[in-house]
Formats: C-alpha cells, sequence, structure tokens
C-alpha cells in the first residue's frame, strides 16, 4: 500500500544516480549536525512537524520514494512519525545507524 497517491515504491531504490541505503524497519540516524527536518508527506513545502536531533535512532517504514529526484524515507521514534530526505543532489543525510542493527 502506498502512503501517498500518486507515487510508487521502486524496488532497491535508484533515485538520480543515488542508491538507498536503508531498508524497512532499520533504524537509522541523521549525519546533519542541526538535524533533519521531518514533513508531513515527501515534500519539502509540507508542513516540517519535527527535527530528527543528529544522533537520535528512528526506524524506517515501508519502502523509499522518489519524488523530483529527492530521495524520501517515513520514518518513526515512537514520538514522531514523518517523511525525511535520504538523499538529494547526491548527498546523504541518513545512514544506517552503527549501534542498533
Amino acid at each position: 500500500m502506498n502512503p501517498v497517491r500518486g507515487t510508487k515504491p521502486i524496488p532497491q531504490t535508484i533515485c538520480s544516480a543515488m542508491y538507498s541505503r536503508l531498508r524497512d524497519g532499520a533504524h537509522l540516524i541523521t549525519n546533519r549536525p542541526d538535524g533533519q527536518p521531518m514533513y508531513t508527506a515527501p515534500d519539502p513545502s509540507s508542513t516540517t512537524i519535527a527535527t530528527m536531533p543528529a544522533n537520535d535512532p528512528y526506524r524506517a517504514i515501508g519502502e523509499p520514494l522518489c519524488i523530483d529526484s529527492i530521495l524520501w524515507w517515513q520514518v518513526e521514534n515512537g514520538t514522531n512519525n514523518g517523511w525525511v530526505i535520504e538523499a538529494r543532489d547526491a548527498t546523504y543525510w541518513l545512514e544506517p545507524s552503527p549501534t542498533i542493527p
């Protein structure tokens, strides 16, 4: 089931020559020191609902989406649930958590 109308998850996601480094259920962190914005939808113009702090583990939900050359994941941590950018323009902001499998 796709959470966003009109979009399709893509297997072993390739998005503008970027591959997703995550999988459904994976624990992840952001490598941005100032945190990663979390949105209500996979769209950078949607409402920012929280900031995912650097090194706080979150869990990937479902499959990644590639929209307008941006690689998106839905994530949650028990408190927040929203959409974050894994990669854009060959820059990765999410990575698998080194301490949580």
